[in-house]
Order: structure tokens, then sequence, then C-alpha cells
């Protein structure tokens, strides 16, 4: 479930988004083992590429993916950084504010509850999908046109297909949670605030998905640290110019206080 490299500083968790598995984190993970740290990248329940039970996943939600992180986390022997891209960057935070973290730096990440998520731009992604007969309990895969155009949009072209290949599908359930929040009676995607959790929100001006000035205002409500990437969309993990996006997390990280 994991790779590890042993490490005196506190471990970190990279905690992927949707239709995403743990490869995406490779080029951070090489980045941070050469900085000295312990890494680990679980993968979401029902996301590994090569055995996805998709019945199952159409009906897993949220709190399936939190619990199975909480027990993660629980097993190290230290409170971990987390590090969360997209819907990784929600997790990372429903987390942090149940004391789970030492620190967590949210690349994109989805907003939680509270936050409006029918804005253009990721409806004209999300549209697709919603329109499918019981889409909240099927599993759901972007054709590789949305996902040029709503995650891929900072991608150099020759690299797309590549991306298109290593996406999974996601849960229907999922989605509705993120969604349609405010349909949710257990509030799923709702995060605590806590004052004393030290939290990087990092958005790319150029994201369909998560709008910087979306990430920008949660970053306001919850206490984080923002930074605005001007020449990035939504996949931050692997478009051009991601390592200067991993020093300025890292540099962050290194911080007192």
């Amino acid at each position: 479930m994991s790779k590890s490299h042993l490490s005196k500083r506190h471990p970190i968790v990279f905690i992927h988004g949707m239709w995403s598995t743990s490869s995406v984190w490779n080029k951070y993970v090489e980045f941070y083992q050469d900085k000295g740290y312990e890494v680990h990248t679980p993968v979401l329940r029902h996301h590994e590429p090569d055995e996805q039970d998709l019945e199952t996943l159409g009906g897993t939600g949220i709190a399936e993916y939190l619990d199975d992180l909480t027990t993660f986390i629980e097993s190290l022997e230290e409170k971990p950084i987390l590090i969360g891209h997209s819907l990784g960057g929600l997790l990372a935070l429903i987390l942090a504010g149940r004391g789970l973290a030492e620190k967590a730096v949210l690349l994109a990440p989805i907003t939680p509850a509270g936050y409006s998520t029918l804005y253009p731009s990721v409806m004209k992604t999300f549209v697709p999908a919603l329109l499918r007969r019981g889409f909240w309990k099927q599993p759901v895969k972007l054709s590789s046109e949305v996902a040029n155009d709503g995650l891929f949009n900072r991608l150099p072209d020759e690299a797309k297909p590549a991306h298109y290949q290593e996406m999974v599908y996601e849960s229907g359930r999922t989605i509705s949670e993120i969604m349609f929040w405010f349909m949710d009676n257990d509030q799923t995607t709702r995060a605590v605030k806590v004052p004393d959790n030290r939290l990087l929100i990092m958005a790319g001006k150029h994201d369909q998905i998560t709008p910087a000035e979306r990430c920008r205002k949660v970053a306001q409500d919850y206490g984080a640290d923002f930074m605005q990437l001007e020449e990035h969309g939504h996949w931050l993990p692997s478009e051009p110019g991601w390592e200067r996006i991993a020093e300025q997390s890292e540099i962050w990280l290194s911080l007192d206080g």
C-alpha cells in the first residue's frame, strides 16, 4: 500500500485525487526522498488500476476513503505531513481537522461542504457524468476530450494521451457527495477549522476544476497560507514546472511555526 524511505523527519503521506492512482506522485516521491523524507503513497479504495471492482466502486463514498486513510495514518509511528491533490487535498483538509496531520499541503484541493461547486468551468467538466441515469451509484470516467480540457489543459499536447491512459474510474457516489454536499445529510465533505493547523494551499491560475479564487477563499477561511501558480492548471503533480511547486512546498514545510 505504500512506498517508504527511512528518515528522521516527519513522514509524508501523499493522497491522490479523483480518477488517479498513487502513480500521479512518482515525481514528488523521488523529489522528497532525495530531501530525506520517509514517503508513503496509499491508494484510495478500489482505485488499483489493474483490479478495479467497478460495481463496488460506484457506491463507495468519501467516508470509506477517510476510514482507510485514518487506519493507515494511525499505523505510522508518528503524525505525518499530508500532501493531497484535488480530492486528495479535500481528504487531507478533513484529516487535518481531525488531528491526524503535523502539517498539510493541499494542491488544487476540491472545496469542502459550504462552498458552491456549481460554477461554469466545473460544470463543463462534470455535466457529461451528471447526465447519466443513476450516476451517483455508478463508476464514472471522463472522455479524453473532457479530461484534456478540464484536467490536462496545461499539459503539453503530446503528454495528454499517456496521462489519460493512466486514469481510472471514479465513484459516482463520491462525485455526488462533492457536487451536491447540500443534499448530503451526513455532510461527508465538511472540514473542521482548527486554528493551530498549519496548512498551505497551492492553486493554478488556469485551473478549470478548482479555480484559484475559490481555493484562495478556502485558504482565508481556514487560516491557510496560499500560493497562486500563474502558469499552472489543475494537474499540478505533473505539469511542466512541477519542480518549482515541489520546491516551494518543501521550503514551506521547512519553516518553523
